[in-house]
């Protein structure tokens, strides 16, 4: 069964100890903290995945994927946290992830294992990109990493759409409002696919799309009209992959 879509968000945080709250979720470990102000939580597998591929995991699974959505996305481990490159880097998140991966400085900069890397199987297998970036971007610059990604994507006969912003940003260009929302909505709207369903959902999504304000609340709007209680439960888990660097 191929995924309706994927919504690819990564996150890399830095949370004190003192700051999370430990429990337990269906027989799983969660940590409750708070980002920005906001109420967050992430539950933790019993084993780590082999290999360890926290946030390409599509790639390794594109039969699973039908499309791929990012936002200022992390690219390649050496522009972010590593910094070495023109970005600002995170000396602290640069070390934590040495200790995360198990490797040292020298194993971190001649790993193949970042979304950059051994992309052509994703790309055959047709499943669509559409990245939004910041032309001012210094902490996840598109020049090492959007830029290095959809370029072999489409030498590799991957079609990837690269929406880049000029408007008012923040940190330093990472964060900044996203524009023409409905694009976005469009774009996943038509790379998902669900028989007896895809129509009538995208009739209804697009007839209440002015209703809706962000594009999470949009996509799930999709997904209450094309899907049912136990299918949404099950897209509900893997809606987000979440890196954590603790």
């Amino acid at each position: 069964m191929r995924l309706l879509s994927i919504l690819l968000f990564t996150f890399c945080l830095s949370v004190s100890a003192e700051e999370i709250k430990t429990s337990q979720w269906k027989g799983f470990e969660r940590h409750d903290f708070k980002f920005e102000n906001r109420k967050a939580h992430v539950v933790v597998p019993k084993k780590a995945m082999e290999g360890k591929p926290w946030v390409w995991r599509a790639k390794q699974n594109p039969e699973k994927v039908n499309a791929i959505y990012a936002e200022a996305p992390v690219c390649d481990i050496k522009s972010w946290p590593g910094g070495k490159g023109k970005g600002v880097g995170a000396k602290a998140q640069w070390t934590q992830s040495q200790k995360v991966y198990e490797m040292d400085e020298a194993g971190l900069m001649a790993w193949k294992g970042n979304p950059i890397d051994d992309i052509a199987l994703l790309a055959k297998a047709g499943v669509p990109l559409f990245f939004v970036t910041h032309k001012d971007d210094m902490i996840v610059p598109n020049a090492e990493n959007t830029d290095v990604l959809v370029n072999k994507y489409r030498e590799a006969g991957g079609e990837a759409q690269v929406h880049v912003h000029t408007g008012e940003s923040k940190s330093k260009g990472h964060h900044f409002k996203i524009e023409k929302v409905d694009e976005a909505v469009e774009f996943i709207l038509k790379n998902s696919k669900k028989e007896g369903n895809s129509r009538r959902a995208a009739k209804i999504a697009r007839k209440r799309s002015h209703q809706f304000a962000t594009l999470a609340d949009r996509s799930q709007a999709y997904c209450r009209s094309a899907f049912g209680p136990q299918e949404r439960e099950k897209l509900s888990a893997i809606r987000w992959q979440i890196t954590i660097l603790l």
